[in-house]
């Protein structure tokens, strides 16, 4: 009789302990389920990006506001190449632009290059400001931690607008890729590509056809003779209001 009796309890026990077994591993998982929604959820988006994005959405709507305002033409011109300048790592895209060619340069040639350099890529932009028909409009943003830069995607203007003699035109509106790097504490455009087209690649192919032929006295004389041609040019003129 006293071994029917302890069997029982042993079989009426086991249970016991199972149910209280996964009671407690209900209980740890509840505990963790918080922890697991955080660690899933969304991240805090870096810092770094933030600034670029609000740098860049603010530079935007500027530029947008003075180009359809009723301002003078050349008021609007000087005061988006002003905007850019704060913008634009020159340093960066001259670099860029003439790569291992820089090295034929002496330190005068290679500050008058970057000068007028500078200066020529400043008006391409203002040009491709002028017959926008709305802002630029910021896609998407992303960092690249191991190389300390930002990538940002924007859209700009209408690709009809630019290949409007062309019959079969592309649709939609053209693609900027920005390449920015920090410098002196201040987010700066160091590369740029659109539609695909890296601006300082084919500039550096443009700049090393010519001084394969010639020295770097001469292409500096070509963009400054470019830039002079240009300064007094009102790229809002022909803009269809």
């Amino acid at each position: 009789m006293i071994q029917r009796a302890t069997g029982t309890r042993r079989t009426t026990f086991a249970p016991a302990r199972r149910r209280h077994g996964v009671i407690a591993g209900a209980l740890v998982l509840l505990a963790t389920l918080p922890w697991l929604a955080q660690a899933e959820g969304p991240q805090e988006k870096d810092e770094r990006v933030a600034q670029v994005e609000s740098m860049l959405q603010s530079v935007f709507d500027r530029i947008w506001k003075i180009a359809s305002s009723k301002t003078d033409g050349m008021q609007k011109r000087d005061a988006i190449e002003s905007l850019l300048s704060e913008r634009l790592d020159y340093a960066a895209l001259a670099r860029g632009a003439l790569g291992p060619m820089a090295e034929r340069f002496s330190r005068e040639e290679y500050a008058d290059f970057a000068r007028e350099y500078a200066r020529y890529v400043t008006w391409l932009l203002v040009q491709r400001t002028a017959d926008a028909t709305q802002p630029a409009e910021l896609v998407e943003v992303q960092l690249d931690p191991e190389k300390g830069i930002v990538r940002a995607l924007a859209l700009g203007r209408d690709r009809r607008r630019v290949f409007m003699f062309q019959r079969n035109q592309p649709k939609g509106r053209s693609e900027m890729r920005l390449v920015l790097r920090q410098t002196y504490g201040e987010w700066r455009v160091a590369g740029l590509a659109i539609d695909a087209i890296d601006v300082t690649k084919v500039f550096r192919e443009q700049f090393q056809a010519v001084l394969e032929r010639s020295e770097p006295a001469a292409l500096i004389e070509e963009l400054r003779r470019r830039n002079r041609e240009n300064e007094g040019v009102d790229p809002f003129e022909s803009r269809s209001e």
